[in-house]
């Protein structure tokens, strides 16, 4: 039998059977994720966007295909997670403003929202590399616009092939993934969302929520994050990959976020969509990126992750999972420095700083410097925090 169109109840079980999908592959992803930057988190990042989405899709109940996909784009922008996580989300904002206005779709016109989505990726790229997940979303895209087919389980089958099939020439494109002997773990990613819807048309996807993700095995396998340089010579210069999510009522252009913080920045990613703005960047002054965007609107959520000690962490263990018999934790208190708390392989965890209202997080959202500046000014003195059990479980 076939599809001749989506509605919102359609859209939402492939997308949830994507999310679902999509989240099994994390290890894996994990494990072959060099490029750009072997931090070896790819999957990760991707799994908590997912989660993000099918969480959002859980709240849902609309007929109106354009009803849910701007829940979908709703979902990825505010749960993206990384490189890989703002790039798809791009993807799905560009898909769902395609839409609106529209109640259900064919294929001709989901063909045609699949490739705004993927030009809207390119547009929010200043330097697009080939090789990634953009190359595998554009050619996914060239597919479901030129195909000639009006059932939507022969065009979900073929965007499918076209996609593993520009995955399969990632490491033609990108030396990088060529000499780890791996595929593009992004685009991997975005290969196994198309996976899911499939598997969900000849019914062996369930298209349940997700909402804690799946165990899965650990991947006692060499890993090519663990074999590759930091940096290599496609990128990685900068130490920190930082995010920031700001709403407020009167937010700058994309291009102006960019323009602000391009200097000493690359992989900078702009999303803004209503009244909230979401950047990822990968810079060595976090901080920086943080008072900018303080001064936009409300910082309601803000990381700065240290990809250095992520990939020494994976280079010593091996493989992708770090596997000791005794993990040694501290919070920030101990002021261990870098080089010593990464040699010894010690995880530390922020304290909370207290300043004016605002919680920061010790070494990682102000430096050293910026809060004995704060400490010289007027007002109350900064005060601290324990850092949750939580955090601790986590690091």
């Amino acid at each position: 039998m076939s599809i001749t169109y989506l509605d919102g109840p359609r859209f939402k079980r492939a997308m949830l059977a994507a999310c679902r999908h999509g989240q099994r592959v994390k290890g894996e992803l994990n494990r072959i994720n060099v490029f750009p930057v072997p931090d070896g988190d790819t999957g990760t990042n991707l799994a908590l966007t997912l989660r993000s989405i099918a969480e959002r899709l859980s709240r849902v109940g609309d007929r109106r295909v354009d009803r849910v996909a701007a829940a979908v784009a709703e979902g990825a922008v505010l749960g993206a997670r990384g490189n890989c996580g703002m790039m798809l989300s791009h993807f799905l904002l560009g898909f769902s403003r395609d839409l609106d206005g529209t109640e259900r779709v064919d294929t001709e016109r989901f063909g045609g929202a699949f490739w705004a989505g993927a030009q809207t990726l390119e547009n929010a790229l200043d330097d697009p590399v080939e090789g990634t997940i953009v190359t595998v979303i554009r050619e996914s895209a060239q597919e479901a616009r030129d195909a000639r087919t009006g059932d939507f389980a022969a065009l979900m089958r073929t965007v499918r092939e076209r996609a593993a099939h520009a995955l399969a020439r990632t490491p033609d494109l990108l030396p990088v993934l060529r000499e780890a002997g791996v595929v593009d773990a992004g685009g991997k990613g975005f290969v196994s969302l198309l996976e899911g819807i499939v598997r969900l048309i000849e019914g062996a996807e369930e298209g349940a929520v997700v909402a804690d993700g799946e165990p899965e095995a650990d991947l006692d396998l060499p890993s090519p994050v663990a074999l590759a340089e930091f940096p290599h010579r496609e990128g990685g210069r900068y130490r920190y990959c930082t995010e920031g999510l700001v709403e407020g009522p009167d937010l700058p252009t994309e291009d102006a976020v960019r323009d602000a913080l391009r200097d000493g920045a690359e992989e900078l990613i702009v999303i803004r969509t209503g009244q909230v703005l979401k950047v990822h960047l990968h810079t060595d002054q976090p901080e920086d990126a943080f008072s900018y965007l303080r001064g936009l609107g409300t910082l309601v959520a803000h990381k700065a992750e240290d990809m250095h000690a992520q990939h020494d962490a994976v280079r010593r263990s091996g493989s992708s999972t770090v596997r000791r018999r005794v993990g040694v934790i501290t919070d920030s208190a101990s002021d261990l420095p870098d080089p010593v708390a990464r040699a010894h392989g010690i995880g530390i965890v922020p304290l909370q700083l207290v300043v004016g209202g605002e919680s920061l997080r010790d070494r990682f959202d102000v430096s050293a410097e910026e809060f004995h500046r704060r400490m010289a000014g007027a007002g109350p003195l900064p005060t601290t925090s324990q850092p949750t059990p939580g955090s601790f479980v986590e690091a």
